[in-house]
C-alpha cells in the first residue's frame, strides 16, 4: 500500500492533474456543443430530449410574463411546455417566486436560452468550488485542480446538462459557509436563503444549524423564506401555499413513484418510495431522524465551519424527502472536505473526485448508486476522525516534550 501511494504521489501532479482536468472538461464541451447543434430543438442525437427539464424552467418565465398565477394551474403548465417536452410533463415544483429568475431568459429562444442558462450553471459550480475549498482550506495551487475535478465530476454535468439547479446549490452552501467562516452569520444565513428554492432542502440546513449552535444563521436563513413567501403573496395570492403543495403532491403521488424509485439519491427517498404505504413513511422517518441526530452529534463534536459545510451537504442528500441522482453535485464539498484533509497526509487533491465518477455508471440500480454517496460520506467521516487522533497525538508529544526537563 505504501508503494502504491508513492507511485500515485510521484505520478499525480498539479501539471498532469491540471492536464487531465483540461482535457476532460474540453471533451465534455465538445459533446456539449455536438448535442446543442445536432438538435431540431426539441430532441437531440439519438431521440434524447433536448434541453433537459429546461423546458420547464422556461416555460414558467413566460407564464410568469403572461399571468403569475397561471404558474399554479398545472393545465396552463402541461400547455405551455407541450412542444419541448415529446408530449411528456415536468412541473415547475419549487416555489413559484423563484420563476421570477426566469422571465428574463423566456425572452430569448428556447435553445439560446438553454445554452445561456448552462454557462450560468457551470460558473455557479467554479464559484461555489473555489468558495468551498476557501472554507475547507485547500492550499491555493490546488484550487484550479480542484475546480476543475468539480467541473468534470459525473453529477455535476448530469445536472448542467439536465439545466437542473444543483450548481447553484453548491454556489449558495460555498459563498454562505465562507461567510460564516470570516465571523458574518446573518450575512451568511440570508445567502443559504438561497436553498429555498428547493424546501427539501432548506429545512434541514436550517435545522441543523439551529441544533449545532448556529442561532443567527439558522434565524436569517428562516427569516429568507419567510420574506421569500411574503412577496409571493402579490403576484401568486393568498392561497399559493396551498395550491403549490396540491401540485407537488399531485406530481409526486403514486403514478410517479417507479420514476423517483430509478432516480433517487436519498436513503430516505428510497425507502420511502421502496418500501411505500404507511410502512415506508414509518421506515423513511426513521432513517432521516436517526441520520439526523448523527448529523447533529457530529457537528456539535466538530464545530468548525471546515466540517459544518461537507457536513450540511451530505446531511441534505441524505436525509432529502426528494432528492434526484443530480443532486450529487452538491457532494462536492464533502469530496473537498476529504480531500482537503487527506491532502494534508501526501495525496494529492482531486484524484478521488475523478476515480469515483464512474460510480455514477450504478445510475441503474438505484441502491448501488445510494449506497455510493454514503461511501463517501464514510470516506469523508473517517478522514475527519484520522486528522482529529492525529492532533490529539501532536498535542500529546507537545505536552510531553515540555514536561522533559532542559538537559
Amino acid at each position: 500500500m505504501t508503494t502504491l501511494h508513492t507511485r500515485v504521489v510521484e505520478w499525480a501532479t498539479r501539471a498532469r492533474l491540471t492536464r487531465f482536468g483540461v482535457a476532460v472538461s474540453a471533451a465534455l464541451v465538445v459533446a456539449l456543443a455536438f448535442f446543442v447543434l445536432s438538435s431540431d430543438g426539441t430532441s437531440g442525437y439519438g431521440g434524447v430530449r433536448f434541453g433537459g427539464d429546461w423546458a420547464t424552467f422556461w416555460s414558467a418565465g413566460r407564464l410568469i410574463r403572461e399571468d403569475p398565477r397561471l404558474l399554479l394551474d398545472l393545465g396552463a403548465q402541461s400547455a405551455a411546455m407541450a412542444s419541448y417536452m415529446d408530449g411528456g410533463f415536468f412541473p415547475f415544483a419549487n416555489p413559484p417566486i423563484f420563476a421570477v429568475i426566469f422571465v428574463p431568459l423566456s425572452l430569448l429562444p428556447f435553445t439560446a436560452s438553454y445554452v445561456l442558462w448552462m454557462a450560468v450553471l457551470v460558473l455557479a459550480a467554479a464559484y461555489g468550488t473555489r468558495a468551498a475549498m476557501d472554507v475547507l482550506a485547500v492550499p491555493e495551487r490546488w484550487q484550479v485542480v480542484g475546480i476543475l475535478g468539480a467541473l468534470t465530476f459525473a453529477p455535476t454535468f448530469d445536472s448542467v446538462i439536465a439545466a437542473q439547479n444543483a450548481t447553484l446549490r453548491l454556489w449558495f452552501m460555498g459563498l454562505g459557509f465562507r461567510q460564516l467562516q470570516r465571523g458574518q452569520p446573518w450575512i451568511a444565513g440570508a445567502i443559504l436563503a438561497g436553498t429555498w428554492f428547493k424546501p427539501q432542502f432548506a429545512v434541514p440546513l436550517i435545522a441543523l444549524l439551529a441544533a449545532v449552535g448556529r442561532w443567527r444563521t439558522a434565524t436569517a436563513a428562516a427569516l429568507g423564506g419567510a420574506f421569500l413567501w411574503i412577496v409571493s403573496v402579490p403576484l401568486f395570492g393568498a392561497e399559493w401555499l396551498q395550491t403549490w403543495w396540491q401540485d407537488v403532491v399531485t406530481f409526486t403521488d403514486a403514478q410517479n413513484a417507479v420514476a423517483h424509485l430509478e432516480r433517487t439519491i436519498s436513503p430516505v427517498h428510497w425507502t420511502r418510495i421502496g418500501i411505500g404505504g404507511t410502512a415506508g413513511l414509518v421506515v423513511a422517518l426513521a432513517v432521516g431522524v436517526g441520520i439526523g441526530l448523527g448529523a447533529v452529534w457530529v457537528g456539535r463534536r466538530f464545530s468548525d465551519v471546515e466540517i459544518l459545510l461537507p457536513l450540511s451537504c451530505a446531511a441534505l442528500l441524505l436525509t432529502a424527502p426528494h432528492a434526484f441522482a443530480y443532486e450529487a453535485a452538491t457532494l462536492v464539498p464533502v469530496l473537498g472536505g476529504y480531500l482537503a484533509l487527506r491532502l494534508r497526509q501526501g495525496l494529492p487533491a482531486a484524484i478521488l473526485g475523478w476515480s469515483l465518477a464512474p460510480f455514477w455508471l450504478l445510475v441503474y440500480v438505484p441502491p448501488l448508486r445510494v449506497a455510493g454517496v454514503l461511501l463517501v460520506v464514510c470516506l469523508w467521516l473517517w478522514a475527519v476522525q484520522q486528522q482529529t487522533d492525529r492532533n490529539h497525538e501532536d498535542a500529546g508529544i507537545m505536552r510531553e516534550a515540555h514536561r522533559q526537563p532542559d538537559r
